[in-house]
């Protein structure tokens, strides 16, 4: 997957688009139920980010989340290969 920042003119804000490969298809009713879910049911203190919505661009599945300082992996990488816990229930 491919993720750019993009200016979301509707809701005047910067947000990441995380473009899904073709070969991903399998993968997307799963990745969009599973983003929708942890992102509805969880207050904006304990989310790790907040997922808008979904559209087709080329019959590319792409995933709108907010835009966020620091991916996960920067988040791992921080803790020199320690094991930390994810901030979610």
């Amino acid at each position: 997957c491919l993720v750019w920042m993009a200016y979301d003119f509707v809701a005047r804000e910067n947000v990441a688009i995380k473009v899904l490969k073709q070969t991903d298809y399998d993968d997307v009713d799963t990745e969009f139920i599973l983003n929708k879910c942890l992102s509805e049911d969880m207050d904006s203190n304990t989310r790790l980010v907040k997922f808008y919505r979904i559209f087709y661009h080329n019959q590319r599945p792409c995933l709108v989340f907010e835009l966020v300082e620091h991916n996960i992996l920067t988040f791992l990488n921080y803790f020199d290969g320690q094991y930390v816990r994810l901030p979610i229930n």
